[in-house]
């Protein structure tokens, strides 16, 4: 019988596999344990012989081998409640990444089960330990456990003697909440909790407590039990007389008084004010101040791998105040519809999607008319074209020039509209939002270019020997031009020899714009401007030729497309048809569902000298809609819709977006963004402060380098041609 028919009858092991692919137990050893110094062929040779072979890697004897055990311990009451899951939902979306393993230990909030957790706990070698713990001291673990006391972390309860511990303060969110049911009147006041014997509920009673004193004859009906006796507890509220209003330390108790009035009482469920996870919740006379519990696991399993250098003070982010809108606006003096004038873009797509909502809280109709952006930029030259709309999204190039004949200042609406801009990194609003320090519109879709590329090939065991026999160095993420042109070459030489099926990367020659953008991003990337004291726009004439036949070079290795967009291109990457590519990170909404997903990387551009894009949305100034056009901005920019924009495959700016775990989730790559927006570059402004047309100047960019590419041109004389020209605008 032979070695392949053998694997049938047992296992194989590294003996077998070393017979069968030629080579040493030794080599057999580095290459499954990804180590040593092993060349391409006998790394081919030995995974070919343990794929026929059938092996299977055994984690646990390596774990052994390396004397350590990557796992993590989180010890909860349940998995159930929203706080407990989406904690474990953070702390695992992290350990993943770190190649650790979450063991979860339940303790249904009962002491004896909790020891015998403890207990158990001790034998499975975990690295770390978070935990929400029923018990009243926290020395067990101290005793139990063979690692340091600060890798046990003590959340939402504080057990005497805790030596790490944290937890999320609400006292802002209490005082605001009571503001809140105080202003409205109410003096029955529910309210359902945890134990108070647990630490945090006692603070947060202590704090509700203090902020409800500030009320007149407040009657305060207070029921508390674990998560085990939350139904049975809910029906006390209905029993004698209903609250007039009733405080949730956390949704899940939403659930059971929503029951419990139901099914025990003739009166209608009321006002409930709660505080929840970040799951998106639009019923009536519910109030939600949303927690991020997500985020916090996060920030813990950080600090558990060491990512994070925070000390005791990690705090979740709250959202929105509570997720409910406007009342339904009785605007029946006013016009009933408003028009938007924008292009088709992921964004446009979902804001189409979510109108009505807008609809049914405001009664008003919103009617989007889409456009290409080419058109778009002729018809915001010329007012006669759009007297008809009332809202016009605009693109940052054109922003400077056109924002004061076509937009009404912020400033000057009804309500004034200018806090919008708080939700927004400065360097964003200067370039989005201001002109001469006045601002006439908010982000929209901005973005900025970003570098996608396949994971799984840049950490091929194979590959990654290859490229180092070739160019004696290793392979990594391109922070140059030089690196990125070098590595879609052999990426494409790959492909060519049927090792890889993508090709190395594409170039977009079809529109003056897409070729002009990649053409100064690689210049932007070699330290050039187009900018500089004062008018004319100029380009280097050095560095602009190095980079045009860097620029011109890169034609004859990548995969060429013909189109004026980059809708193309990002149908290849998601195809695989592309191992890297340089877009902007608002229109790559759809690789988030694609089954390749998950062997993307992100990072920033070759250089660092991304190109922002996208545009911004502002008020015409001739609209007799201005009261509607600035209720509709208020929605659009909420927490809650910025949320589902981002989510759904929209795009923004917004700061909401990054504290956000079920976005980055979705979205890895947005927490890169505010750093890729800040870092970025659009020049529409002369350091004298002249603004200047810089879709224009890309215009004229991009069509001579058509023409190069088309006519072959003299680089030397085209540059020239290209600077002539814009020393006329």
């Amino acid at each position: 019988m032979g070695i392949v028919g053998f694997k049938r009858l047992f296992m194989a092991t590294i003996k077998d596999i070393a017979r069968l692919a030629g080579v040493s137990h030794g080599t057999v050893s580095n290459v499954l344990n990804k180590r040593g110094n092993v060349s391409a062929v006998k790394i081919s040779a030995v995974k070919k012989a343990a794929e026929q072979l059938g092996y299977q890697v055994n984690v646990q004897a390596q774990t052994l081998r390396g004397g350590s055990s990557r796992r993590i311990a989180l010890v909860v009451p349940n998995l159930r409640a929203e706080r407990y899951h989406d904690l474990y939902s953070g702390v695992n979306n992290i350990l993943s990444k770190h190649d650790y393993h979450v063991e979860i230990f339940i303790t249904n909030d009962n002491q004896d089960i909790e020891k015998k957790q403890v207990k158990l706990l001790a034998s499975h070698q975990c690295q770390g330990v978070i935990v929400v713990s029923c018990l009243s001291a926290a020395d067990i673990y101290y005793k139990q456990l063979s690692i340091s006391q600060e890798k046990i972390l003590f959340i939402y309860r504080e057990p005497t003697g805790t030596k790490c511990y944290f937890n999320i303060e609400h006292q802002n969110e209490i005082n605001h909440l009571t503001a809140e049911i105080l202003k409205k009147g109410y003096k029955k006041i529910g309210v359902f909790t945890e134990p108070e014997k647990y630490s945090n509920m006692k603070k947060f009673m202590q704090h509700l407590n203090m902020a409800l004193s500030r009320g007149k004859n407040i009657k305060l009906q207070h029921y508390s039990c674990t998560d085990s006796e939350c139904h049975r507890t809910a029906f006390r509220f209905f029993q004698d007389s209903v609250p007039d209003v009733i405080v949730c330390s956390d949704f899940d108790k939403v659930r059971h008084l929503k029951n419990a009035s139901q099914l025990s009482s003739n009166l209608s469920c009321p006002p409930i004010y709660t505080f929840s996870g970040e799951e998106l919740r639009l019923e009536e006379n519910i109030y939600c101040s949303s927690i991020n519990y997500e985020t916090f696991g996060v920030e813990l399993a950080e600090k558990l791998t060491g990512a994070s250098n925070k000390k005791n003070n990690i705090q979740p982010k709250y959202n929105d105040n509570y997720r409910h809108f406007y009342s339904k606006n009785d605007l029946k003096d006013f016009p009933d519809k408003i028009k938007i004038l924008t292009i088709p873009s992921p964004t446009t797509d979902v804001l189409e999607k979510l109108l009505p909502h807008f609809f049914r809280i405001t009664g008003i109709n919103v009617e989007i008319t889409k456009t290409p952006f080419n058109n778009l930029i002729e018809i915001t030259k010329n007012p006669r074209k759009f007297i008809e709309y009332d809202l016009i999204r605009i693109y940052i190039a054109t922003l400077p020039v056109l924002a004061k004949e076509i937009f009404e200042p912020l400033k000057k609406l009804t309500p004034d509209l200018s806090y919008l801009l708080d939700d927004f990194p400065n360097e964003i609003t200067n370039r989005y939002s201001k002109v001469n320090n006045i601002t006439y519109a908010i982000p929209f879709d901005s973005s900025a270019q970003m570098l996608f590329y396949r994971r799984d090939l840049f950490e091929d065991q194979k590959i990654r020997r290859i490229y180092f026999e070739k160019f004696r160095q290793s392979m990594n993420v391109p922070e140059s031009f030089e690196q990125f042109d070098r590595l879609s070459l052999f990426f494409s030489e790959l492909q060519r020899q049927g090792e890889i099926t993508p090709t190395g990367s594409c170039v977009n020659t079809g529109g003056t714009e897409v070729i002009a953008t990649e053409f100064l991003l690689r210049y932007y990337a070699k330290g050039g401007r187009l900018l500089n004291k004062k008018p004319p726009a100029q380009l280097d004439q050095q560095i602009a030729e190095d980079v045009l036949k860097q620029y011109l070079t890169s034609l004859d290795h990548n995969l060429r497309i013909n189109s004026n967009w980059w809708k193309d291109a990002i149908t290849h990457f998601e195809q695989g048809n592309l191992v890297m590519l340089l877009v902007y990170n608002n229109l790559l909404s759809n690789v988030a569902g694609n089954e390749l997903s998950s062997t993307i990387g992100y990072s920033i551009v070759p250089g660092s000298k991304p190109l922002l894009g996208g545009g911004s949305i502002g008020v015409i100034k001739s609209s007799v809609k201005k009261t509607q056009s600035a209720l509709f901005l208020q929605w659009l920019y909420s927490p809650t819709i910025i949320e589902q924009i981002v989510l759904l495959g929209g795009s923004s700016a917004s700061r909401h977006q990054y504290n956000n775990a079920k976005i980055i989730d979705c979205y890895p790559w947005i927490s890169l963004v505010e750093k890729n927006s800040i870092c970025g570059i659009r020049e529409n402004a002369f350091d004298d402060g002249k603004y200047f047309d810089l879709h224009k100047a890309e215009d004229i960019i991009g069509g001579e380098i058509i023409q190069i590419i088309d006519r072959k041109l003299n680089i030397v004389d085209s540059i020239q041609k290209i600077n002539a020209r814009l020393e006329k605008y």
